[in-house]
């Protein structure tokens, strides 16, 4: 009996991988390896409170990535906030989660210096779980690219709260508005409140470039808005950088 050809059992391969998980079908053969490696690091969903891929399987497979979606997930908050303004508490802690989230990940991309043929996408998006759970609840965050199927990509969205809000049902507060589409903080803040200026260049001087990533997106499911003055220091740290994508 004659062995299949390679693009017929390259088909099956990539079809089962739209629809199911094949990570662990990758032990059969070095071929089937090959293949099914490069369709589950062609689109990476990593998480700052997750944790990042180690390096030890990322050396061998980063030329292999050609766009990851990368979340940086701000506090939870209950209904008692959900129309309020963040407090000057929430707004530090916020912060601290968006400076010590994009350090993380550029950290470790900064290490990686192969490109893809293509170039790679980073897909940065900063948002609270909470924001799908009160007013909300139609958005979403991940993008539409990401497969959840893919055995390397993980859910963002919590389960939906089982109990039911009248209020919520309701035209939403320009608080609750204001909530979700609040600009992104950076800056720290003393105990009264102030913003500390120093402390911004301190963190942007410290954050390594990312010679890797050639495509930068900005999708409009963060909500929250990147200042002009936040954006120039971010795409100070790409020197590769060819397409950037921001949606307002």
């Amino acid at each position: 009996m004659d062995p299949i050809p390679s693009e017929i059992w390259i088909m099956i391969l990539e079809h089962l991988a739209s629809v199911t998980k094949i990570a662990q079908y990758a032990t059969v053969c070095r071929k089937w390896q090959a293949v099914i490696e490069k369709l589950n690091f062609h689109s990476l969903s990593l998480s700052a409170r997750d944790g990042l891929i180690p390096d030890s399987i990322m050396a061998k497979r980063n030329s292999l990535i050609k766009y990851i979606w990368y979340s940086i997930e701000l506090p939870d908050y209950g209904c008692s906030k959900c129309s309020h303004w963040d407090s000057p508490r929430d707004v530090r802690v916020s912060s601290w989660r968006i400076k010590d989230g994009i350090d993380t990940m550029f950290q470790a991309l900064s290490k990686h210096q192969h490109l893809h043929s293509r170039g790679m996408t980073l897909d940065l998006s900063i948002h609270s779980l909470s924001d799908a759970e009160h007013y909300f609840k139609h958005i979403r965050f991940e993008p539409a690219n990401i497969d959840p199927a893919n055995a390397l990509s993980r859910t963002r969205m919590k389960e939906k709260v089982l109990h039911h809000v009248p209020e919520h049902s309701m035209t939403p507060p320009f608080t609750a508005v204001e909530r979700i589409m609040s600009v992104l903080p950076f800056s720290d803040f003393d105990a009264s409140g102030l913003k500390i200026p120093e402390t911004d260049e301190r963190f942007w001087s410290s954050v390594p470039q990312v010679p890797c990533v050639t495509r930068l997106l900005l999708r409009r499911q963060t909500r929250r808005r990147w200042d002009p003055p936040t954006i120039t220091r971010l795409l100070a740290l790409f020197p590769n950088l060819e397409d950037l994508v921001i949606e307002p």
